[in-house]
């Protein structure tokens, strides 16, 4: 009988098992192992990522586009800055749903942002229309291949450290060898996004004051806004009109937000998408008297 890490060598070689069988029989031979790390990565591919910064495999690059009454998709430019930002993105989908989409008809892939993003492009663009992240298959397929490349790199290993799975089970010896895989799964957000959201009007109406930009600055060091980007929404809000009360905030601070929100989306600013709108927009607000 073929042991368990042959077994699972030999599925990850085979380019007619797909990534999603190969991933339930790994995540079998992880759990006999005790490999929490390892297995809950495979969980997260199995059932998809949740919200917040994803392990750097998930990441696509792409064509930022709108759909344009009477033109269809149609390509749209940003500054460079934001740019830059928007056009790379986390496919959060379980597997089973990434093999599925390279099935479908048709050479592009359409990735969507996430309301709390596509809402802030909405508000930089002036517009109401539907933006996504166009993409290759390729962009897929890449995906699948690293998963499926560091399961044989784990399965390869399991085999160094002399741990086979004779007989279809794994000594204790063996579990003990196994260890814990060192795999980086990055810092999930889950809910703490919404839990930010409840709060954070409360507290920054304790904190901001109307005009005063150290108040505005302080909250947002706390949250771990940059100097360079704190400087860079200086200048926006210096070169903004001043809002009056009732109304909205300039354009090129609505930019800045957007580009921040981008951020967040990309893991580069270290808290969840949907806690980074309210967060900016509020303070913003509080300062302009809004």
């Amino acid at each position: 009988m073929e042991s368990w890490v042959a077994e699972l060598q030999r599925k990850a070689t085979d380019s007619d098992c797909k990534v999603s069988d190969l991933l339930r029989h790994a995540l079998v031979v992880a759990r006999k192992l005790q490999d929490k790390d390892f297995e809950q990565w495979i969980k997260y591919e199995l059932d998809g990522y949740p919200e917040g910064p994803a392990p750097e495999h998930r990441f696509v690059t792409g064509e930022i586009k709108v759909l344009a009454p009477y033109k269809g998709w149609s390509p749209v430019i940003f500054p460079e800055d934001v740019q830059h930002i928007l056009n790379k993105i986390p496919v959060s989908q379980k597997v089973s749903e990434l093999e599925s989409l390279l099935k479908e008809d048709g050479k592009t892939l359409k990735c969507d942002y996430r309301p709390e993003v596509e809402s802030m492009i909405r508000k930089i663009t002036s517009s109401d229309l539907h933006f996504t992240l166009q993409t290759g298959k390729a962009a897929i397929e890449g995906i699948l291949d690293c998963v499926r490349n560091k399961i044989l790199d784990w399965a390869i290993t399991l085999e160094e450290r002399g741990i086979p799975g004779e007989g279809m089970t794994f000594l204790k010896q063996e579990r003990a060898g196994a260890g814990t895989t060192n795999i980086h799964i990055a810092n999930f957000q889950g809910n703490i996004g919404n839990i930010a959201n409840s709060a954070v009007t409360q507290n920054l109406s304790m904190t901001v004051s109307r005009n005063d930009f150290e108040s505005l600055k302080s909250v947002l060091n706390s949250h771990g806004v940059s100097q360079e980007d704190i400087t860079d929404l200086k200048s926006c809000l210096d070169e903004d009109p001043t809002p009056v009360s009732g109304s909205v905030l300039g354009e090129k601070v609505g930019m800045w937000i957007g580009k921040m929100v981008g951020k967040a989306e990309s893991g580069a600013w270290s808290i969840g998408v949907g806690a980074a709108g309210t967060l900016l927009t509020e303070a913003i607000k509080k300062y302009c008297g809004l």
